[in-house]
């Protein structure tokens, strides 16, 4: 039985590809330096938008780190003995400004790796 994939470097050039080369080798179109301003302009918005959308996510996590912090709590407290004592979360330390600029600066390390990823 033959194969019936078509390996394009076997056959030889024909009149349209010659064309396509002869058009495609041409020199570039002279610009004034606008494809650079409006790739400079669309990395401009791209960066505004991650900021943008890390410090929403960063508020969001603000507001709603105390009433987690609470929930986990009072669901600790509805388990049973051993498993309550193993998730009771003293609802201080949540307040507490170490653990609050702890977080900060973890999830500032990990939207800093996230984008370095993405590049």
């Amino acid at each position: 039985m033959s194969s019936k994939i078509i390996n394009m470097a076997d056959h030889g050039k024909d009149a349209l590809d010659e064309r396509l080369e002869q058009l495609f080798a041409a020199d570039a179109i002279a610009d004034d330096g606008f494809s650079i301003r409006v790739t400079s302009r669309l990395k401009r918005r791209a960066w505004l938008r991650r900021l943008i959308l890390g410090g929403a996510a960063a508020l969001g996590a603000a507001i709603a780190f105390r009433p987690t912090v609470e929930l986990v709590s009072l669901v600790s407290k509805l388990l049973p003995g051993p498993v309550s004592s193993m998730l009771d979360i003293p609802t201080h330390w949540a307040t507490s400004p170490q653990v609050l600029v702890g977080g900060v600066l973890l999830f500032g390390l990990l939207m800093f790796g996230l984008g370095l990823l993405e590049d």
